[in-house]
């Protein structure tokens, strides 16, 4: 394009603005929904509608392995049920996963794993 006022000649390139929710949004909305709470600027935590502890969380949207591939998602619960994987309501913690119609043929899923300390959500 050219800049009337000044006559100059301009190379004009394409710029992409993505409005939409990125991938650190469905693991703060899983904490939200799952806890009925909210981040508190003034104590800089998540904290659940009736809880003075704050919840952390860690979040993948590719937790992969070739081993993973030609589980149903049954497979995947039974092993959540038996290595207690599973959010407990009461407690406030574990884990949620999701994207597992992508187990099977790709052997890939999602997990958001939530607890009362970063390391706690970690592990």
């Amino acid at each position: 394009g050219i800049n009337a006022e000044y006559g100059r000649q301009y190379d004009i390139y394409a710029v992409e603005i993505n409005l939409r929710p990125g991938g650190t949004t469905h693991p703060l909305m899983t904490l939200k929904y799952l806890m009925n709470g909210k981040y508190d600027v003034e104590k800089g935590g998540f904290f659940g509608a009736n809880s003075e502890i704050p919840k952390y969380y860690v979040a993948s949207d590719n937790l992969h392995s070739p081993k993973y591939q030609g589980l149903l998602p049954s497979d995947l619960m039974s092993i959540i049920s038996s290595h207690d994987l599973s959010f407990n309501i009461e407690s406030g913690k574990g884990s949620v996963f999701h994207l597992i119609g992508s187990l099977s043929e790709f052997g890939k899923c999602g997990v958001t794993c939530i607890g009362d300390s970063p390391e706690e959500a970690q592990t």
